[in-house]
C-alpha cells in the first residue's frame, strides 16, 4: 500500500507499507507536490509514478532507490501532471497515460512508461483532472474525467476513447452531468461511476446507444453540504460480480451502495482504542476455512 502526503512548508512525500497498513516506511520525499500516483511492474520489481506539479517520476521499491523523471514532453521538461493511470489491455499489452496540467492534453505510452514512449493522443485545452482505464470485453477505454472552476455550472463531464486502435478518437460523454469538477472515476461491469465535487456520485450506462449521467436524489445517503449540494466525493471504487459494491471517500467517511442510487454510511468512526488478542491468535480480515491437523510426535530415546 501506497499513499501520499502533503507537507506544511510544499512538497510531498510518500509512505510504503507491506503488511496492509500495520507499519509504515518513508519511501521517497519530493519538494514538488504529487498530485496522483500508479503502480508499474518494472523488469520484475514494482515501481511507482508519481505526477506531479513539475513532471513525471519513477521510483523504484528497491531500498535506496530514487526518483528518476521521465521526459514525457521533451519540448517542456517541468510540464506538470494531475492524473497517471497504468494499465495492462485484455490483449496483454502494458501501457501508461498521463494528464498534463495547464490544458496540455492527455499522452500515452504503449511501452509500459519508458522514456521517450510518450505520444500526445489529444484532449488540448480540457482541463484533464482524473483518468480511468476500462476493459469492454477485448476493447480497452481510456476515460478522462475534467475540472470546472465555476461553481455556478454543471461541469464538462468526461471523455473517452478505445485505445490500441489506428486512431485514438475522443467521444465526450456530458449529457446529463451535474457537479462541477469530475474527481474520481471508477467501473463495475458496464456502469460507470463518478465522484463530483458538489453532485455526490453520478452514474452512467456505458453501453447505452446515447449515454446519460443519472443523479443521485437529495434523500440518497449522500452527506450534503447545503440543501442542494453535497459535500465532495473524493474517491470511489467498485467491485464487479453479483454482490457488487462501490464505495465513496470524502471528508465524512465512507459510504457504500449496490446500485449507486442509495447510499448508507460504511466507515464514518474512527477509534483509538487498542484491540488486542492473546498471543496465540491472529487477527484476520474477511472469512477465513482453518482445517486443524493433530499428529502426535515421534518419541525420543
Amino acid at each position: 500500500v501506497a499513499v501520499v502526503t502533503a507537507r506544511d512548508a510544499g512538497g510531498s512525500r510518500v509512505h510504503l507499507s507491506t503488511d496492509l497498513g500495520e507499519t509504515w516506511s518513508l519511501l521517497t520525499d519530493l519538494d514538488s507536490r504529487i498530485q496522483d500516483l500508479a503502480w508499474i511492474d518494472r523488469d520484475g520489481a514494482g515501481a511507482l509514478l508519481l505526477a506531479t506539479d513539475t513532471g513525471l517520476y519513477e521510483v523504484s521499491l528497491l531500498p535506496g532507490s530514487v526518483p528518476l523523471q521521465i521526459l514525457v514532453d521533451l519540448s517542456d521538461a517541468d510540464r506538470g501532471f494531475y492524473a497517471v493511470r497504468a494499465f495492462v489491455s485484455e490483449r496483454g499489452a502494458p501501457g501508461v497515460a498521463v494528464a498534463a496540467q495547464a490544458g496540455f492534453g492527455v499522452y500515452l505510452s504503449t511501452a509500459a512508461g519508458r522514456p521517450g514512449t510518450f505520444a500526445h493522443v489529444g484532449l488540448a485545452n480540457v482541463d484533464n483532472r482524473v483518468l480511468a482505464v476500462q476493459y469492454d470485453g477485448p476493447a480497452t477505454l481510456l476515460w478522462s474525467g475534467a475540472g470546472e472552476p465555476d461553481p455556478k455550472k454543471p461541469g464538462q463531464g468526461c471523455h473517452r476513447t478505445r485505445l490500441f486502435e489506428s486512431d485514438v478518437k475522443w467521444q465526450a460523454v456530458q449529457t446529463g452531468w451535474i457537479g462541477g469538477t469530475c474527481r474520481d472515476l471508477a467501473f463495475t461491469g458496464s456502469l460507470a461511476v463518478a465522484a463530483t465535487q458538489s453532485g455526490g456520485v453520478v452514474r452512467l450506462d456505458t453501453l447505452a446507444a446515447q449515454p446519460q449521467w443519472q443523479p443521485v436524489m437529495v434523500n440518497c445517503g449522500l452527506p450534503l453540504r447545503d440543501r442542494s449540494r453535497f459535500v465532495p466525493v473524493d474517491a470511489v471504487a467498485a467491485s464487479g460480480g453479483p454482490d457488487r459494491l462501490i464505495l465513496a471517500g470524502g471528508d465524512r467517511g465512507v459510504y457504500r451502495s449496490g446500485d449507486a442510487v442509495d447510499w448508507a454510511a460504511s466507515a464514518n468512526q474512527a477509534t483509538a482504542d487498542g484491540v488486542t488478542v492473546p498471543g496465540t491468535w491472529l487477527l484476520c480480515s474477511g472469512e477465513h476455512d482453518i482445517e486443524v491437523v493433530r499428529q502426535d510426535a515421534p518419541s525420543g530415546d
